[in-house]
């Protein structure tokens, strides 16, 4: 059935064309538009085979129109009617292609032979344009190609007018999916040709594109077999040509229906050889698992990677970015350019942090990461880069001058709360056993010491010129069990609180 718009801007005239539309049976699907700009909005989203047009009507003319439909639809087949038989008119319109200019008052006759000339031109088109197309695939790739991108059966038979020719797809069994890295098909047909003998012509090819293309199985085959084939076609390939070959087995197909699922099925699977290293062979079995543990990923693992950075915590900076890999290795729900995404930004944080790497160097990495064929390459680019900060940062002599006296400055305004070695320690976003080290170099005594010391000193401060309780004191230097403080404090001094305070008012 061809569809055909009718444009005129008086509602008569359309009636009494598609009476004769009617009265002589021609198969259309009849619109009907009342002015040219209108006509042109629906040809804008809408396909039509045929346009029969005024000449004279209001906002666009038929001419207009014709020529603004020709431009979204080069092959569109125009007709052109008027009571207004100039010849400039007929002139104009051969000019932009219209097929036919029928005079007012429409003979029917003329009518009926106008319309047939174009309907004959439309289907010699098709049919030329059917042959093109066939001439460019052969019948059973053509086909093929249609199946795996989702187009049902029926429809190809209907519009292809091909019959039982596609029940050859009924009897595929299995599909493999072959898949390189770079452009291999192109080159080596040859090899293609060798691996349809094995399977002694029980198969067929479709070739994709230079990188991938599908066997299709005509006899059900072990997937255990079917991995030992694909490991020996993997071997020779390697052997033979110095690249590496991947392999996506599909499930059983119990009916052509399911070829453009399993297809996209064998595309997801083929997905994991970014996560797992050395391996060659991918189906449904394959499980990927991931060693116990209890965290979720979440953003609490890109938190701690960031932390990490900042404290310059090497051992826990590789440890988090090794965790955040098996993560992602685990989940096959995470597309390559995610994942290469977020470890790009790490590697930024971390040359951010070194404040060493150029831009083009930077660049130069980058391109290296969004180019690595599985995420171990990556994995092994930023511990690379955690190795070279690592470096960096105990080569150089820093001065941490600044960071010990911020240390010791929150120690004195806070030395009456919790002052674990981790909470200074991210106070000045240093790893706390760094922290430490410096803390003893800079001042020849330990943090924890130090702590003790100046609790010490506080405490005895309170004794000697306040009246507040002793228990409460050991709260207020930071201990709430008295009896340790009282302890701490006699082995610091020499005497309990009790005695040091009764000592001080004898002497007075």
């Amino acid at each position: 059935m061809f569809k055909i718009l009718i444009v005129d801007d008086e509602f008569i005239e359309r009636d009494g064309i598609i009476f004769l539309i009617k009265k002589f049976s021609f198969d259309f699907d009849i619109k009907e538009c009342s002015d040219g700009e209108e006509a042109l909005e629906y040809l804008k989203k809408n396909l039509v085979d045929i346009l029969l047009t005024d000449v004279r009507m209001p906002f666009m003319d038929g001419i207009e129109l014709s020529q603004n439909a020709k431009l979204i639809y080069p092959d569109l087949k125009i007709i052109i009617f008027s009571g207004f038989g100039e010849f400039e008119y007929a002139k104009r319109a051969i000019s932009l292609g219209v097929n036919d200019y029928i005079l007012k008052p429409i003979s029917q006759a003329e009518f009926k032979k106008t319309m047939e000339s174009v309907i004959e031109k439309i289907e010699q088109e098709n049919k030329e344009k059917q042959a093109k197309e066939w001439r460019n695939f052969t019948e059973k790739e053509h086909v093929l190609l249609k199946v795996i991108s989702g187009i049902p059966i029926e429809s190809i038979r209907e519009r292809f007018s091909l019959d039982n020719y596609t029940d050859f797809i009924n009897k595929y069994k299995r599909m493999i999916l072959m898949e390189f890295d770079k452009d291999f098909f192109n080159n080596h047909q040859e090899f293609i040709k060798e691996i349809l003998d094995d399977f002694q012509d029980k198969a067929d090819y479709l070739n994709l594109n230079p990188y991938q293309g599908i066997f299709f199985l005509c006899e059900f085959i072990d997937e255990t077999v079917l991995e030992n084939t694909c490991t020996k076609i993997h071997n020779v390939i390697s052997e033979k040509y110095g690249v590496d070959c991947y392999f996506s087995i599909s499930n059983l197909i119990t009916s052509p229906s399911i070829i453009s699922e399993e297809y996209s099925n064998m595309e997801h699977i083929m997905e994991q050889r970014f996560f797992v290293p050395d391996k060659y062979i991918f189906s449904k079995k394959v499980e990927m698992t991931l060693e116990s543990t209890d965290e979720k990923f979440d953003s609490t693992i890109l938190k701690n990677i960031e932390h990490h950075i900042k404290v310059r915590d090497f051992c826990s900076l590789k440890s988090s970015v090794d965790l955040l890999i098996k993560k992602f290795s685990a989940q096959s729900d995470f597309s390559q350019i995610y994942v290469k995404f977020i470890l790009t930004n790490i590697y930024r944080n971390i040359c951010d942090e070194m404040k060493e790497a150029n831009e083009m160097d930077l660049d130069g990495e980058i391109d290296k990461i969004y180019s690595s064929r599985t995420i171990q390459e990556i994995r092994d680019i930023l511990n690379n880069v955690i190795d070279n900060m690592e470096k960096q940062f105990s080569k150089e002599s820093f001065n941490h001058r600044h960071e010990i006296e911020l240390v010791k400055s929150y120690i004195y305004e806070n030395y009456g709360k919790d002052l674990s070695l981790d909470i200074l320690a991210e106070y000045v976003y240093m790893a706390p056993s760094y922290l430490s080290s410096m803390f003893k170099k800079e001042t020849s005594v330990g943090i924890n010491v130090f702590i003790k010391n100046y609790r010490m000193e506080k405490a005895k401060d309170m004794l000697e010129n306040t009246n507040i309780r002793i228990k409460d004191i050991g709260n207020i230097v930071g201990y709430s069990n008295t009896s340790y403080f009282c302890q701490s404090f006699k082995e610091f001094y020499g005497l309990t609180p009790e005695k040091y305070r009764q000592k001080d008012e004898n002497n007075e």
